[in-house]
């Protein structure tokens, strides 16, 4: 990888350079990476690149461009390079202390506001907030709810604190919970979560981009997958209010175990699919 600086780059010319060389390394949409370096870079949006393709690059701007470059080659997720991931229409900080959302976690953020419009000022619990992209999205739709956000990581609370008043968000309460140790001391109308359900025999077989970036603890239980789901079967009795709901993100083939968890728990369980007709969100009600 090398940027001779002896000539003088465009922005053009880096375009095309950038998609060659991540080309080259077996990245997934090569242009897309070194459009977005460059955007963050030069502090452009996307068209601005094309607008001013033949705008000559400084030497400071290539230093820190070759940096994020070397970084993306060694399979680090844009998403930390640029320190920013798009959610539900919405932009959020992100680094390492928090997973970088996904496009199929926007299911949850649908079918949550769909249950949520049926209360009045509802009292919602999301556990396990991370950059705080669920909690936010939904208090962004919902402005009458009062959400109390969780999570056992100061750094992910911290970073969730910043997305939430970056986007003008007024009725979420953060706290430093965990989970499996404790429990609010309130009830809830719903409960919303996506907690780490990856199996670790599939954990450690996942892309670099995830296995060696993205924290461990937000993705897998390092066992099978299934102990938050155990833990919330354990105390969503408790925790929720007389017809009080919860709304779950989980792995592709825990639907079944999953539904006799809560059914022995005293919950009547549904499933929606995502995109790829898996069994995707789990949305239990108290029989």
């Amino acid at each position: 990888m090398d940027i001779n600086q002896n000539k003088i780059w465009t922005v053009i010319d880096i375009i095309n350079w950038g998609s060659d060389f991540f080309r080259s390394k077996g990245i997934e949409s090569p242009r897309l990476c070194i459009e977005l370096l460059l955007c963050r870079v030069l502090n452009f949006e996307r068209i601005d690149i094309y607008l001013q393709h033949d705008k000559p690059m400084t030497k400071p701007e290539l230093d820190l461009l070759h940096s994020f470059v070397k970084r993306k080659a060694d399979r680090e997720p844009i998403q930390y390079i640029i320190g920013k991931a798009q959610f539900y229409g919405l932009e959020f900080e992100v680094n390492k202390h928090v997973l970088i959302p996904r496009p199929e976690t926007e299911i949850l953020v649908d079918e949550s506001l769909k249950i949520i419009e049926k209360y009045s000022n509802p009292k919602i619990l999301d556990i396990g907030t991370g950059c705080g992209n669920i909690t936010i999205s939904i208090a962004k739709n919902s402005v009458d709810s009062s959400i109390l956000a969780i999570d056992k990581s100061i750094e992910a609370i911290n970073v969730a604190k910043n997305n939430s008043e970056k986007l003008g968000v007024k009725n979420i309460l953060f706290k430093m919970i965990d989970i499996l140790q404790n429990i609010p001391n309130e009830k809830f109308d719903i409960i919303i979560s996506n907690p780490p359900y990856i199996k670790h025999k599939d954990y450690v077989k996942l892309m670099p981009e995830v296995l060696r970036y993205e924290p461990p603890d937000a993705l897998t239980d390092n066992k099978d997958g299934l102990t938050f789901y155990r833990r919330y079967a354990e105390i969503f009795p408790d925790m929720l209010n007389n017809r009080g709901k919860f709304i779950l993100e989980i792995g592709y083939d825990q639907s079944e175990i999953i539904g006799e968890h809560f059914f022995k728990a005293g919950f009547k369980c549904d499933f929606i699919e995502d995109f790829n007709k898996i069994k995707r969100i789990c949305i239990g009600i108290k029989n």
